[in-house]
């Protein structure tokens, strides 16, 4: 069986701006305090703390408003 590789949606610049946008949006207004990041092709690490106390509410706001904004921008940019 081949492993899972996922769509490589961080190899095309706007989509990965719009990954960028959100985590400087967070870390400017959610708590966020980035210690270490890797982008991948597929997917994003992220080595962090929250330090407001809640940080499964950051990153669900965070999933959920950068997957509704790449979604829309993989529609007008295929």
């Amino acid at each position: 069986m081949l492993p899972y590789i996922g769509l490589m949606v961080f190899t095309r610049e706007v989509y990965l701006n719009i990954l960028i946008e959100s985590i400087n949006y967070c870390r400017k207004h959610k708590g966020l305090e980035i210690y270490a990041y890797y982008f991948m092709p597929s997917h994003v690490h992220l080595v962090f703390r929250c330090s407001n106390q809640d940080p499964s509410g950051l990153i669900r706001d965070f999933k959920k408003h950068t997957s509704k904004k790449i979604v829309n921008a993989i529609e007008e940019n295929p």
